[in-house]
This record gives structure tokens, sequence and C-alpha cells, in this order.
């Protein structure tokens, strides 16, 4: 043991060296801030415009783990507001268009032409799907066809039996002709809130260059349109199919993923199956969406790397089963519902969704929105709200 003084001393000298070393710790944090650190690299992103639960959620997390590209998605609620955003945001790389706004983004440049070399997953379209675009974007230039759908008539087979008078539909009359759709106000009718959607089926329920979306011929329609609006019990895209599962409505215009939601419903509630989708032949408006890259994209190589992603078949079937819609890549024909689609020869014989041009467009939105505050629509002199019957159609 240390005798107490020569404790004290060494207790000293420990408390000397001590304060020493704590003296200098600054010194050495100083010289580490000399030392070089690892450099950071930005975050790679490509940044998306498309519909509202348009992709699977875990494909695009997928596609992060995979590529270290973080997937920015932005979303639009109708064509219209898309026109909008393009219009006057350069900041969007991959973008999911309907035919109507793919036209419309080619004629105002807003769109680069995409390059082969970068395209390296098979990427074929379904023939009939391809063709109706050709007259839009020859040879997919601009965009490859990605998701798509058909509108059509959804109505309850047992709406008759309820003593509603209320037959199954065989055409697009049965909203449009004035001797047909009083069978079914009784029972409910319902269309979208989306009125290019509504008054492409009044085109092309129409003959010959009647059908073509001009200034003219909607116009021309605008009391037809009207007076179809006037007569629906809901005008709403959001609650269609729980109306029709409810029997809120027996009638409505609507597609397959509305179909497929609405006997979901059904199913949850332990109800018989009694909701059906009719395509009236050589009239129902079929809707192609592609994938494009804007021309101002700033996200070049992540937009191809997104693309080559988004074309592999098992993710495209995930897309679309997320989605509700048809895949239009053959390499995931399997995942669609063949009760919802048309077979490949009816598919060929049904139109386009037109492209109303842009005048017409500005025209029927600023009437659609007239009519949600109850304002009618002007009706020139000598013409008919609806269509005069023909002989010829039952």
């Amino acid at each position: 043991m240390l005798p107490r003084r020569g404790f004290a001393l060494w207790r000293r000298a420990f408390r000397n060296i001590g304060a020493a070393i704590l003296a200098s710790a600054p010194l050495l944090a100083s010289a580490q801030d000399f030392a070089p650190k690892p450099t950071l690299l930005p975050r790679r992103t490509v940044h998306i415009l498309a519909w509202a639960d348009y992709f699977d959620p875990a494909m695009l997390a997928r596609f992060e783990r995979e590529t270290q590209i973080q997937p920015v998605y932005d979303t639009y609620s109708s064509g219209e507001a898309l026109d909008t955003l393009l219009a006057k945001d350069a900041t969007y790389d991959v973008i999911v268009l309907g035919a109507p706004q793919l036209a419309h983004a080619l004629s105002s440049k807003q769109l680069q032409p995409l390059a082969s070399g970068e395209i390296t997953a098979t990427n074929a379209a379904l023939p009939e799907l391809a063709q109706k675009l050709a007259g839009i974007d020859p040879g997919h230039q601009y965009g490859l066809p990605y998701q798509w759908f058909v509108t059509g008539l959804a109505y309850r087979d047992d709406a008759d039996a309820k003593g509603l008078r209320a037959p199954a539909p065989i055409s697009f009359d049965a909203l449009t002709r004035f001797d047909l759709v009083g069978r079914y106000i009784g029972c409910g009718i319902q269309i979208p809130d989306a009125p290019d959607e509504v008054m492409s089926v009044l085109l092309l329920n129409q003959k010959g260059a009647a059908t073509a979306g001009t200034l003219a011929n909607v116009t021309r329609l605008m009391p037809e349109l009207h007076h179809v609006r006037s007569l629906a019990k809901y005008v709403s895209s959001s609650d269609l199919a729980v109306n029709l599962a409810n029997g809120d409505v027996c009638l409505a215009l609507a597609n397959g993923t509305d179909v497929a939601l609405a006997r979901a419903h059904e199913a949850e509630a332990g109800a018989d199956e009694h909701i059906r989708f009719l395509i009236p032949p050589g009239t129902a408006p079929v809707s192609i969406d592609s994938l494009a890259i804007a021309r101002s994209a700033p996200h070049r190589a992540e937009a191809y790397a997104l693309l080559n992603f988004l074309l592999r078949g098992d993710v495209a079937a995930k897309n679309s089963a997320a989605s509700g819609l048809a895949s239009a890549l053959v390499a995931a024909q399997g995942s669609n519902d063949a009760s919802l689609t048309p077979s490949a020869e009816v598919l060929r014989k049904l139109p386009l969704m037109p492209v109303i041009e842009p005048a017409a467009q500005d025209y029927l939105a600023h009437e659609w929105a007239k009519m949600k505050v109850g304002v009618p629509a002007a009706t020139p002199a000598g013409q008919k709200v609806l269509r005069k019957p023909d002989k010829t159609q039952h």
C-alpha cells in the first residue's frame, strides 16, 4: 500500500494526465474533421402522372428495390385535368394518357418520341387495340398501349321481376330514346360525372360524320345530353358500384371495373348475383391508356427504366388486377376477366373513344357545369330533345 503522501502524489499525477487528455480532445476532433468523407449521391427519382390506383403499390415498391429509383406518383381525376397539368407543369417523366389526351398531347408537342433502342422489354399489344390507335399514333412512336376498358350498360336482371318494368337493355337506346328510357326511371338510372364519356356514347350512337367530336356535333347533341342527365337519379362516378349492388339504380352507364366492384359488393352482402354488363355491338366506346414520356422529362434514363419494368408481363398483370382494367399487353392476357371484356371479334368492331376537339371540349365542360346547377341547355329551333325512335330498332 502506498503511504498517504505517496498516494496523494500519485492521485495528483493521475488528475494531471486526465486533464491533459481532456484538453487534447478538441484537437483530436478537429483533426478528424480533415479526414475525407464519402460523397453522398442525390437520390434518383422518376415522376409519374396517372389515374389514382392505376398501379399496384407493391409493384412500385419492387421497382424501387430493384433499381434504387424512387417513383413519385401524382394523380389526375379527369381528361380535362390531365390536359391542364400537362400545359403548366414540366416536372413529369412518365405519363398515362387515354386516346383523346394522347391526341391532344401530340398536337401540342408535349411528348417525346420513344427511342426503340431504350425499350428492352417485350411490349406487344393486342393487335385489335394497336390498330385502333394507329390513326392517332402510328407505330406507337410516342405511346405504348397499357390498359383498356369498354363503356357499356350495367343493369340489374331482377328489376323487371320486381314489377318495375325494366327489361334487359339491348343498346344505348335504353338511355337515349324517349320511348325506352322511361322504363328505367322508376328503378333508377345513373351516369358517371364524366361529360366526355357520356357525350362519346351519344356521338357514337349517331351515324357517319355525325360521330366525330367536332364542335358542331357536340353542340347539336347538347340538348340530348341535358335530357339524359336530367333523367338520371344519380350523376356520380364514385358510388356507382354501391348503388347498383344495393338496387338503388337498375341501369347505369358503366365499365367493367364498375361491374366487378358491384358484384363484389353483392358477394360481400351474401346476395345472389343480379348485375349484368352489356357491351352494345358496334357502338360501345373503347378507352385505351398509353404510357408516354413527357417532352421535357427531367429524368429520361429513369423514365425508360420504369417503362421497361412496367412492360414485364407479370408486372402488367399485377397492375391490371390492382386497377380493375384489362391489360393491353399480350404477355398479360391471362389476367383479364372474360365476362367483362369483349372477344377479339367483337373488339375489332368497336370504335375508339372519340377525340373531342379542344373547342368542343371547352364547350362541353362549360355546359356540364351549368347542368350541375340546374341551368338548362339551349335547344336550337326545331330540334327535338331526343331523336325520334327508329322503327327498325327495338
